[in-house]
């Protein structure tokens, strides 16, 4: 978009009566419609008539002069679709966050820098057109990410105008009533600065945890100090609520293991960084919790898990190789080349799958395989069918 917007016709113009009619009509018909083309009339200002209609569904305002939208905008509670798209529109009112059913805002080839933080409350907003807009770089960073992220950006710039107002008005309220308010806002700013890259976790605990967090006197304040101690007790609480989550979900498994070996144990699931392979371990409990729960330990459940693992592994080899060996016997008058019998055994195992059946087949598998004088008719899918049938149905 090039820097300067040179409009093709002037900004401030003298409506003619024909426009007056035309735009009156349009106008008219979006009362019974819903739906308000305004495009291309080169307007400069949207008239009041219009954030009166508060049914409409969309509204047109493209390829005009507008330089400001009316916060009258945020009047159209129905308001689905806004094209203002090609406008030398600076900016947008924070008004336009009431329109909550907004689900397609057009801003194209418009001179918007920024957004209002106040637009992450719009839930259903899934189509956000900047393209050519000479946005700042952090939000043209974002907006390349998607809505997904464009939305967490905002929602996260909101919660911390939220939070530093709510921080601003704790604190002079019951943590420094006789210190003058401008200086506990000074303070809160300073505060605020060092937490720039904080997500609204973060800025939801400081608020919640001033009283411990802050120091009893104004004077000892050290906004440095604070943001170490924030910093370190949100750690330490979303380190318990992340223990209490994995306990509860091995106590689901273990009803009868008392409440201190429980918490034990999770705390050392999680301090090792086992949190994201504990359903695995759960998953093979049996053989993974096995032995005295109390001298159960993270690094004792994950080399259970290999022993069990490499048990599995040894298991079905053996297994692979059994069947191997019993069908070269079925076959041996038959003088077959090894690579045919490794064959047979590939596709019967490919179709039993799990090492239990295998196992469980190469105790019947006679019952199955097809005589030496059928094996060109040999078709391993119909073979595990009919032992499916006889053996894995009853269990």
């Amino acid at each position: 978009m090039k820097a300067e917007y040179i409009p093709n016709r002037c900004l401030k113009v003298t409506k003619t009566t024909n426009q007056h009619d035309e735009i009156k009509s349009k106008i008219l018909l979006s009362r019974k419609t819903n739906i308000l083309h305004l495009s291309n009339l080169n307007l400069d200002l949207v008239f009041p008539e219009v954030f009166k209609l508060t049914n409409l569904v969309r509204l047109d305002l493209s390829f005009n002069s507008l330089v400001q939208i009316s916060p009258l905008v945020g009047s159209l509670a129905n308001l689905r679709i806004l094209w203002l798209n090609d406008n030398p529109l600076r900016e947008l009112p924070t008004e336009l966050c009431n329109c909550k059913k907004l689900a397609e805002l057009d801003l194209k080839n418009t001179f918007i820098i920024t957004l209002p933080r106040e637009l992450a409350e719009l839930a259903h907003l899934t189509f956000l057109n900047l393209q050519n807009c000479p946005l700042k770089d952090s939000l043209q960073n974002t907006y390349q990410t998607g809505m997904v992220t464009m939305h967490k950006s905002l929602r996260s710039k909101e919660d911390r105008r939220t939070y530093k107002q709510k921080l601003m008005n704790k604190l002079c309220e019951w943590v420094y009533p006789s210190v003058d308010k401008y200086m506990v806002g000074d303070m809160v700013e300073n505060v605020f600065a060092l937490l720039k890259g904080c997500d609204s976790a973060v800025l939801k605990k400081l608020y919640r945890d001033c009283h411990t967090i802050f120091p009893l006197k104004f004077e000892q304040v050290d906004p440095n100090a604070i943001k170490e101690k924030l910093l370190k007790v949100f750690d330490e609480t979303r380190e318990r609520e992340e223990i209490s989550k994995i306990e509860l979900e091995i106590k689901a498994h273990f009803t009868t293991v008392p409440l201190d070996k429980l918490v034990r144990l999770a705390t050392d699931i999680h301090r090792k960084g086992y949190r994201e392979k504990l359903k695995v371990f759960l998953k093979f409990k049996q053989q993974v919790f096995a032995g005295n729960f109390a001298e159960l330990t993270a690094d004792k459940l994950q080399q259970n898990l290999e022993a069990y693992r490499k048990a599995k592994v040894e298991e079905r080899a053996n297994a692979i190789k059994k069947l191997n060996s019993k069908i070269g016997n079925l076959y041996s008058d038959e003088k077959l080349d090894a690579e045919v019998i490794k064959k047979y055994t590939q596709d019967i195992v490919a179709q039993l799958k799990k090492t239990e059946k295998i196992v469980n087949f190469v105790k019947h598998y006679k019952e199955f395989m097809p005589k030496p004088h059928e094996l060109k008719y040999f078709d391993p899918v119909k073979v595990v069918d009919a032992y499916n049938a006889r053996y894995e149905t009853k269990s």
